[in-house]
């Protein structure tokens, strides 16, 4: 089966079944070693650079208005480390 033919039979699932497979899938990635995980950001950065190659993904430098949301939201180092990224 690919990973079309199960996304398509995915989405036929409730709500609550699809929030509960979402969770299943992330928890199976923490099982990851750091080699594993570089390696998929590898992957992911090369689809990109290919997308934005090919015209398919956007790539304008940010707006004032993006900026602006970005320092408005930017409240995260109150909950969260910016080191880490983990809750303090």
């Amino acid at each position: 089966m690919s990973i079309d033919e199960i996304m398509a039979e995915a989405l036929k699932l409730s709500p609550a079944s699809r929030a509960s497979l979402a969770r299943d899938l992330l928890a199976s990635l923490e099982t990851l070693s750091v080699a594993e995980i570089e390696q998929l950001w590898i992957q992911e950065a090369v689809r990109r650079d290919e997308e934005i190659d090919r015209g398919a993904l956007n790539s304008n430098p940010p707006t004032k208005s993006s900026l602006a949301l970005e320092a408005a939201t930017d409240d995260s180092d109150r909950c969260f480390s910016r080191s880490s990224g983990r809750p303090n």
